[in-house]
């Protein structure tokens, strides 16, 4: 069964979307924007907590990514990618992960703020592994 028209999808996560120095989290996201691109939906990620000093936007063959800079509070949300939320397509669906990345929850505060749904993907975060190596971080 196919889609009726593209969907609007927006991912959040930490950094630029580097894949060639990347963890799961990051080749997660990088697959499967991609493959959402190529079925033909309008997907860009949102990478904050970058190390550039300005927004930037970076194109990774095809895909774009908007870098937005760390701030010093670790929960803030640069006003530049606030603005991009706060002025949403209604059809535009999030997608944040990890929840329990500070920069990525302070995304969620602003989507809940301006009453748009999200998702989040946890990945592997609860499994006793995982919890080992971050268990305070993570159960926060």
């Amino acid at each position: 069964m196919g889609h009726t028209h593209p969907m609007r999808i927006r991912h959040v996560i930490r950094g630029r979307l580097n894949p060639d120095n990347a963890d799961g989290i990051i080749t997660h996201t990088h697959r499967l924007a991609r493959a959402q691109l190529q079925l033909g939906h309008d997907v860009e990620v949102y990478g904050v907590a970058s190390r550039a000093s300005e927004p930037e936007i970076i194109d990774r063959d095809g895909l774009v990514v908007r870098a937005f800079p760390w701030l010093r509070n670790p929960l803030g949300v640069h006003a530049a990618l606030r603005e991009l939320i706060e002025t949403a397509d209604a059809e535009a669906t999030f997608h944040l992960q990890p929840p329990h990345d500070p920069a990525v929850a302070g995304v969620g505060r602003v989507l809940r703020r301006a009453g748009i749904p999200y998702f989040v993907s946890p990945h592997a975060m609860w499994s006793p592994h995982a919890l080992a190596r971050g268990r305070l971080k993570k159960r926060a």
